[in-house]
């Protein structure tokens, strides 16, 4: 079903985007380094300019309702909104703040086209995303990226490896909930003859031994009452041809016939 893919691609598309700003934002010392020290002081706005490109991505992957339902015009109207609101808040903020009012201004922006977008395309194309689960990402990174700030310390060293530890976290998450390492086209490969051997490694054969043992036993069970229920199948079977035989050598008069059969049976 092509909804359902376009839910799965804006999901994926979301981790993905906040893995890489986790990653740009946890690790902007050293990525600071590629640029000329005069313009560390504006490093400060990345978070929020990384925010805005990464609604802009939701925005484009909503955005696709109006071209297959053949009403582009929302698209020209969506912008012209996202337009307005950004020439508005540039000239009322940039005095004030700056280059970080520039900033607001186009992450305000793309937040109300992208939520015009997603009312708009439930109303003419409904696709049902996984909201919750998007949801709960972002409140992680939201968490991850406030206890980074909170717990920067005197040494870069230790800040390093505490970022590192928040970034674990979020692929654990992830690859807990949503990306199972064996599922990965390459990677799974390894990953599953890693397990295989740790299950090896740590004697879990006696357990598999154990299990095959309960399915031995269950299929003999089940065969046993397979056999007994054709036994009485087959008991009533031949009782049943018996009467008929019998009713037989009496309709063509051979009586005597039919007593030495009857008794031959008794005998038996």
């Amino acid at each position: 079903d092509s909804k359902n893919v376009y839910a799965d691609s804006m999901k994926y598309y979301v981790i993905s985007s906040l893995l890489i700003c986790l990653g740009m934002i946890f690790y902007l010392d050293i990525f600071k380094l590629l640029i000329h020290e005069s313009y560390w002081s504006g490093l400060v706005i990345i978070p929020i300019v990384l925010l805005s490109y990464l609604f802009q991505g939701v925005y484009f992957n909503l955005s696709l309702w109006y071209k297959l339902v053949d009403k582009t015009y929302f698209g020209a109207i969506m912008s012209s909104i996202g337009f307005v609101i950004n020439v508005i808040l540039l000239i009322v903020l940039v005095p004030l703040i700056g280059f970080m009012g520039a900033a607001l201004a186009s992450l305000a922006a793309y937040t109300v086209m992208m939520i015009i977008s997603y009312f708009l395309g439930n109303k003419y194309f409904p696709v049902n995303y996984p909201l919750l689960s998007i949801a709960k990402y972002f409140g992680i990174a939201v968490v991850l990226v406030a206890i980074s700030y909170l717990a920067i310390t005197p040494w870069g060293w230790l800040n390093h490896i505490i970022r590192t530890i928040l970034l674990g976290v979020y692929l654990f998450y992830m690859f807990k909930t949503d990306l199972p390492l064996s599922s990965l086209p390459i990677i799974g490969k390894y990953f599953k003859k890693w397990i295989l051997k740790y299950i090896i490694n740590n004697s879990a054969i006696m357990e598999i031994a154990a299990i095959k043992k309960s399915i031995k036993f269950l299929l003999t069970k089940n065969i046993k009452e397979y056999c007994q229920e054709e036994k009485e199948k087959m008991k009533s079977a031949i009782s049943a041809f018996d009467k008929n035989l019998i009713l037989a050598v009496i309709q063509v008069g051979d009586v005597e016939a039919s007593n030495r059969y009857i008794r031959n049976k008794k005998k038996d």
